[in-house]
């Protein structure tokens, strides 16, 4: 993808997308990136800090909203209150959109294990970032979601599950994957499908995460709703990239926008369908759900489901009696002016997920569903095959957040 096509799906994906409560526009971000200050970051030769990173986001990677997520077991006070100040500083309502954000590490197959990004709606934030674990830096410690959620308590925030499918995936490499029996339906409520790891969608997904752990993944914590009735596995859909160079955004294909160790990848984007350009709008309609992820090409899509005269889109909730016929229309757009390649609509119920209609080479998909049960509806979209950094030819593609099907009593 050049530098052009980012900058030419940019001007294309600021569409209006009518929903029924709101005009809304899609901005473009990306929610995970690290600098110097991650343990990590540093190993891999990054010395640049906030400022750097927020700049490149801005001016580089001509994002409309951003987040930094450093390490909070690694941040001492001192760099965490200049990173709030620099965020503060950077954050232009209706200009360029940062969240105040750091990432809390909980691996290696513990109970509660995953890693979880933590962002706040203002500049109201702890007065020390958050760690999964004892470091000498002093970062106070929670060891599971249920007491991250509780120290959390005080802020308007939300957590973000990443890498979820991520198992041990080489020498030296500890257990990433999500333990989907710790949900929050208050404070968790989107999860991240993509980035520079890959994919954890499912098991035989394109370009999956290594030592893919069908546990962790996007597919079986969205399925464990039919058996739970817990409103915590509504989850909408994002992607990311965590970069680790101080680069947010930096999902042209590249050489130096790919970290080896972490896969062949440039890593994703998430898309927010939101009232306005600030940081209280950008903040709502992510844990509103009005979400969706690519693989890094921004690919305008709309999703929505029509039942009588109630209509949802995507990240929303129909409900509806049994029986009744429901249309679900689907448009996307390709970065650049591509071509949409495939479109797929996935129905998920009790037992698992089916592609229920598809369409190739075609822009729309509009199918009528007789619902009869409890269900989920979600779109994957491929673009026209285009070459990935290390020559392999790959589709890019665009995840929506489902839309959930209650049946009224």
């Amino acid at each position: 993808m050049t530098k052009s096509m980012l900058l030419a799906g940019a001007l294309l994906a600021h569409l209006a997308v009518r929903s029924a409560a709101e005009e809304t526009t899609i901005y473009w971000g990306d929610l995970h990136a690290h600098t110097m200050h991650s343990d990590d970051a540093f190993a891999l030769g990054n010395r640049v800090g906030a400022p750097g990173a927020l700049r490149y986001a801005r001016d580089t990677a001509h994002l409309d909203f951003v987040a930094l997520t450093d390490h909070g077991e690694f941040l001492t006070e001192d760099e965490w209150s200049n990173i709030q100040a620099a965020v503060n500083r950077f954050n232009v309502p209706g200009e360029f959109v940062t969240l105040v954000a750091f990432e809390w590490t909980n691996e290696g197959g513990k109970d509660g294990g995953g890693h979880k990004n933590v962002y706040f709606r203002s500049d109201a934030a702890p007065a020390r970032a958050i760690g999964a674990f004892p470091t000498r830096y002093g970062s106070p410690v929670v060891t599971i979601p249920t007491d991250l959620w509780t120290a959390l308590a005080p802020y308007a925030c939300f957590t973000v599950p990443h890498h979820p499918a991520k198992g041990e995936a080489g020498p030296g490499e500890v257990n990433m994957s999500t333990d989907w029996s710790y949900v929050n339906a208050a404070k968790q409520t989107v999860v991240e499908i993509y980035s520079k790891h890959g994919n954890s969608e499912r098991p035989g997904c394109e370009e999956p995460v290594a030592d893919f752990v069908d546990e962790g993944s996007v597919r079986s914590a969205l399925l464990r709703w039919f058996e739970s009735g817990d409103p915590g596995y509504k989850l909408g859909i994002i992607g990311s990239t965590d970069d680790h160079l101080s680069r947010p955004g930096s999902v042209a294909e590249l050489p130096e926008n790919v970290i080896p160790k972490e896969g062949p990848y440039t890593g994703g984007l998430v898309a927010v369908m939101a009232a306005a350009k600030t940081r209280e709008a950008i903040f709502d309609a992510i844990l509103a759900r009005r979400v969706y992820a690519t693989s890094g090409a921004r690919i305008a899509l709309s999703f929505k489901a029509t039942a009588g005269s109630s209509e949802a889109i995507m990240g929303g909730t129909q409900t509806m009696p049994a029986s009744s016929p429901l249309t679900l229309s689907v448009a996307a757009t390709g970065d650049g002016g591509l071509a949409i390649a495939r479109i797929e609509l996935i129905r998920g119920k009790t037992g698992g997920e089916e592609v229920v209609a598809a369409t190739d080479s075609l822009a729309t998909l509009e199918f009528t569903d007789l619902v009869t049960e409890r269900a989920y509806y979600r779109v994957k979209v491929f673009q026209v095959e285009t070459m990935r950094v290390d020559g392999v030819p790959t589709k890019e593609r665009a995840w929506s957040s489902p839309i959930w099907v209650e049946i009224s009593k």
